[in-house]
């Protein structure tokens, strides 16, 4: 089945909710509407830390 455009439309909508609540450091909201728990909010942040800050993350070794 080939994803419809309103389907595309929900995705990309809850990415960049997901995407302003990490930003703006919402975890209650997070919780609520994502159902993430604190500890992997945590380390999504620090995750995304790096390319949020426009510097390279560190190489993988």
């Amino acid at each position: 089945m080939r994803p419809k455009a309103w389907m595309i439309l929900i995705i990309a909508l809850g990415v960049i909710a997901l995407a302003i609540a990490l930003v703006t450091n919402e975890p209650d909201w997070l919780m609520a509407n994502f159902n993430i728990p604190p500890t992997e909010i945590n380390n999504l942040r620090e995750f995304l830390a790096p390319y949020m800050s426009g510097l390279p993350p560190p190489p993988i070794s």
